[in-house]
């Protein structure tokens, strides 16, 4: 880089004069830079000084801040910002997620309970209750409020249920194989549920009208067993 100093100029590391010839010594070069006498900054022109001005006069009219540092703080805040925003709309979303999964499910049990129950009162069954937590882990309903058990109508499951679990239908007309008289039913004899399943339809009947809590009881141990194993 070269470098005029009056009659010298900077050049290839070492001052030299501007004209050979005649005296410098009026005139001598300036001390070389070094570290203790580092060359002169180059001044800002007139140019890059208007143009910083008006970059600074728009952040003014555009964002009301009178300098870059300010600028830089004011964006870092309105980004904390949106970021605060994000998640509170984030924890809203995961929340109504939650409620509308539980909604949900609340309105398919109460669907599942009507048609289950009312299909199993119908048809004959001692206790609908316990046919449906027989079918509960089977059953699905579908977004038209239809419900399968296993992929098959309840009226197919159920006589199906019936056909294989007889004893938790009510017995027609004479008693038959299986079944036991109301005398033969004596408390000390039924200590579980399963013993009622195994007695016959008939006892088990005769059980929940004679005993009503004690058999509620029987039968939430027996489904809390099952669910829990």
């Amino acid at each position: 880089m070269n470098r005029k100093y009056g009659k010298w100029i900077f050049y290839d590391g070492r001052w030299i004069p501007v004209f050979a010839g005649g005296s410098t010594d009026d005139n001598p070069p300036p001390p070389e830079p070094s570290k203790d006498n580092p060359p002169e900054p180059p001044q800002p022109t007139d140019e890059y000084k208007q143009k910083y001005e008006q970059t600074i006069k728009f952040l003014q009219e555009k964002f009301g801040v009178s300098s870059i540092d300010e600028l830089a703080l004011k964006l870092k805040a309105e980004e904390e910002q949106k970021l605060k925003e994000q998640q509170k709309f984030k924890e809203l979303a995961e929340k109504k997620e939650k409620e509308a999964l539980e909604y949900r499910q609340k309105y398919q049990q109460t669907i599942l309970r009507a048609e289950v129950v009312g299909k199993a009162s119908q048809m004959g069954f001692i206790d609908p209750d316990v046919v449906l937590s027989l079918v509960r882990s089977k059953a699905i309903v579908k977004d038209d409020g239809t419900v399968e058990i296993n992929g098959k109508s309840i009226d197919e499951y159920l006589k199906e249920l019936a056909e294989e679990k007889p004893y938790l239908v009510k017995a027609s007309g004479k008693q038959g194989s299986g079944t036991t008289t109301s005398t033969q039913t004596n408390e000390p004899e039924i200590k579980t549920f399963e013993d009622l399943l195994n007695a016959g339809s008939k006892v088990m009947k005769d059980f929940m009208e004679k005993y009503p809590e004690r058999y509620q009881k029987l039968k939430e141990e027996y489904f809390s067993k099952k669910i829990g194993g």
